[in-house]
């Protein structure tokens, strides 16, 4: 593939690309990040389908939804669960704005079982490309980091997509500085970032247009998932959202957040990709988790990784 200027790398990964799952690799509200490029992708033609890992308890849900094992088909009119249900939240949303589309749910399981329900997903749409979407970009850390945010969902995700048969297979995140609420240090982001350019591997960052329609609608769907999950926002997608009406600084959006000091800004609207299996390549401990079946397992793999392994030190930015 030739790069230019003129053609984002992103776009140009997936040009010929005809059938693309756009999928939130951490859960909870992370398909919600993923919007914008699914607008932009159905907008040139691309026969788009969504998913998410879910943190809702999709055991309770009727026999009827289930596609195969740990993978169910949301619908606006699914039944069950409490008003805490995003991949449900989103298709409401997609129906009430003339998009309907379903939203598949993936369980919380391991990396043996999860990669078995993408797989299944891969064969019954023919899909030639997977996108995991991260709302932040702690699915970034390699492993040795300060700190590692929130691992677990996001490096399962990654695992089971690294071992599909899958023509196109991407990383991209959205909310730069996100996840300093949860100990990430962003120059290691940075950090990453450069390495991973160094083996080809960084397809680099794009903005998304505030005044675009990608924008407003992205923003319309999360102002409708904070109200209809008023007990539970979305702390992530709520600055981004904030981000792209030209706020700044220590903007709160939920009392979630309360008693820490944020930073709204620009880069928070920026997607950062990478190819997948270049960055599946530098984690440090994804042996380790191969074989799990269960959270609870890649819980504690990463966590007796953690406790043997030498960390970087932290560098502040420098201005």
């Amino acid at each position: 593939m030739t790069e230019s200027l003129g053609v984002p790398p992103l776009f140009a990964a997936l040009r010929d690309c005809e059938r693309v799952l756009i999928a939130g690799a951490g859960g909870g509200f992370d398909v919600y990040a993923g919007l914008p490029l699914a607008f932009a992708l159905q907008e040139r033609g691309v026969d788009v389908h969504l998913g998410n890992l879910s943190f809702a308890p999709l055991h309770r849900l009727d026999l009827d939804v289930w596609v195969g094992p740990d993978l169910a088909r949301i619908d606006a009119d699914t039944e069950g669960l409490g008003d805490y249900f995003p991949e449900r939240t989103l298709a409401r949303w997609l129906q009430q704005r003339g998009r309907a589309m379903s939203v598949y749910a993936f369980a919380k399981v391991g990396v043996l079982r999860l990669r078995e329900a993408y797989q299944q997903l891969v064969e019954q749409l023919r899909l030639d490309a997977v996108v995991l979407v991260d709302g932040g970009t702690d699915i970034l850390m390699r492993g040795d980091e300060a700190g590692l945010g929130t691992p677990v969902e996001d490096i399962t995700s990654l695992a089971a997509v690294n071992g599909l048969d899958v023509p196109v297979r991407l990383v991209t995140c959205l909310g730069f500085g996100i996840d300093a609420f949860h100990g990430v240090v962003h120059t290691q982001v940075l950090e990453n970032l450069a390495a991973l350019d160094r083996d080809g591997g960084y397809l680099g960052a794009l903005s998304i247009p505030s005044r675009s329609q990608e924008a407003q609608l992205y923003c319309d769907a999360v102002a409708h998932a904070q109200d209809a999950t008023a007990s539970w926002p979305s702390i992530v997608n709520g600055q981004i959202a904030a981000a792209l009406r030209g706020e700044s600084g220590d903007v709160h959006i939920t009392e979630r957040t309360g008693g820490s000091t944020l930073f709204v800004n620009p880069l928070m609207a920026v997607y950062f990709t990478v190819d997948l299996a270049k960055l599946a390549d530098r984690c440090l401990y994804l042996d380790r988790i191969e074989a799990t079946v269960s959270e609870q397992q890649v819980q504690a793999r990463i966590a007796e990784f953690r406790a043997g392994v030498t960390r970087r030190p932290a560098r502040p930015f420098p201005h």
